[in-house]
């Protein structure tokens, strides 16, 4: 019950979080703001900075996964 409740507000918050979303798009676009040159430039610098740094990053969770994980005791 605890977990179906969970699921619940987390399905609320995304939803909600779309629609808002997808109202903004639209009453801006009413006000003649064009939100989709802005939302293009941020969506390439986004994925340009996801090139750049991808590797790097993986490598860095990588290694804290592996200390986390702990694969040997203290003295091997």
């Amino acid at each position: 019950l605890k977990n179906s409740s969970l699921l619940d507000d987390v399905l609320e918050r995304l939803f909600n979080s779309i629609f808002y979303f997808m109202l903004f798009l639209f009453l801006s676009s009413l006000l003649e703001l064009h939100p989709w040159t802005l939302l293009v430039s941020i969506a390439s610098l986004l994925v340009s900075v996801s090139f750049a740094f991808g590797s790097s990053v993986s490598s860095y969770v990588d290694g804290v996964l592996f200390m986390v994980r702990s694969p040997y005791d203290l003295g091997e």
